[in-house]
C-alpha cells in the first residue's frame, strides 16, 4: 500500500516482501530475509514502515540497505515507539475478557494460532495450553525482542538512536 502511494509522487518505486501477497496492490519482489534482490548503490532513498522491529537479523537488513542506498542516499523508518507499547501493555489487562472468550470460543487470538504454532512464537514457548495462559497473564512481544516490557527501552527514541548506530547510520 505505502509503495502505491509512493509512486504517484515518485517516478520509479520498488517494493520488496518475504510473503509476497495473492493480489498485491504494487508489484512486490520476493526476498528471502537476506539479500535485498538490487544492485549496489540502486536507491536515493530506502523507507520502511513497521518492519524493523519483526527483523530477526537487524545489523544484516541495515547493511544490506546500506549496500543498494547511493552515497548521500537517505533511510527513513516508520517504527513504534515506547508510548505505544506502553499504552499497549496497560491495556492488555482490561482486554483480558475478550481474550479469555476467544480462547473458550476457539478463535485466534491475535498474533497467533491456538495450535500448530511455528517459528518465533513456538520458540519462544507461546505454543499450546501453556502459551495460551501466557498471553492471557502477560502482554506479547510485538516484535523480534524477547519480551513486550523490554520493548520499551527498545522502542524509545534512544534505544532506535542506539540501534541505528551500532548498525552504522548516521541519525
Amino acid at each position: 500500500f505505502a509503495a502505491s502511494l509512493l509512486a504517484r509522487r515518485f517516478p520509479r518505486v520498488s517494493s520488496v516482501d518475504i510473503a509476497v501477497p495473492d493480489t498485491p496492490l504494487f508489484p512486490v519482489q520476493a526476498y528471502d530475509g537476506r539479500t535485498l534482490p538490487f544492485a549496489d548503490d540502486s536507491f536515493d532513498v530506502i523507507f520502511s514502515s513497521h518492519v524493523l522491529e519483526h527483523v530477526p537479523d537487524l545489523p544484516g537488513l541495515m547493511a544490506e540497505m546500506a549496500r543498494v542506498l547511493r552515497p548521500g542516499g537517505v533511510a527513513v523508518h516508520v517504527v513504534p515507539n515506547a508510548v505505544w507499547r506502553l499504552y499497549t501493555l496497560l491495556a492488555h489487562y482490561p482486554s483480558l475478557p475478550r481474550l479469555v472468550l476467544r480462547v473458550l470460543l476457539r478463535r485466534p487470538m491475535p498474533g497467533a494460532a491456538l495450535s500448530g504454532e511455528s517459528g518465533r512464537t513456538a520458540r519462544r514457548g507461546y505454543g499450546g495450553i501453556t502459551g495460551i495462559l501466557r498471553r492471557l497473564l502477560a502482554a506479547m512481544p510485538h516484535g523480534e525482542h524477547a519480551g513486550a516490557v523490554g520493548e520499551l527501552q527498545a522502542f524509545s527514541s534512544a534505544g532506535w538512536r542506539t540501534t541505528f548506530t551500532r548498525c552504522g547510520w548516521q541519525v
